[in-house]
């Protein structure tokens, strides 16, 4: 089925750095779509950090807001159709 979600919120105190290639894959698996994703990530690890926004960007996903909130910084994304990403000639 073809479901969506119009927005997901994630707050699982650092959780995010291991789980986030799992949501795509379980929500591809299921037919889910998540239109926006907010989120915090804890503590950022610098060397997770370009693997964890780069997994957003191949799911399609930009970010709309970040709010730094002492050791916490959230995020929100929201899913754009593939064809934003296409190189313009």
């Amino acid at each position: 089925s073809n479901r969506q979600i119009d927005i997901m919120k994630i707050d699982c105190e650092g959780c995010e750095w291991q789980s986030v290639e799992g949501w795509f894959q379980d929500y591809k698996e299921q037919g889910v779509l998540a239109r926006q994703i907010l989120l915090e990530l804890h503590d950022s690890p610098p060397d997770l950090l370009f693997k964890f926004f780069d997994t957003m960007k191949k799911n399609g996903y930009v970010i709309t807001h970040k709010e730094h909130t002492g050791s916490t910084v959230e995020y929100a994304f929201l899913k754009l159709h593939s064809s934003f990403f296409e190189k313009q000639e």
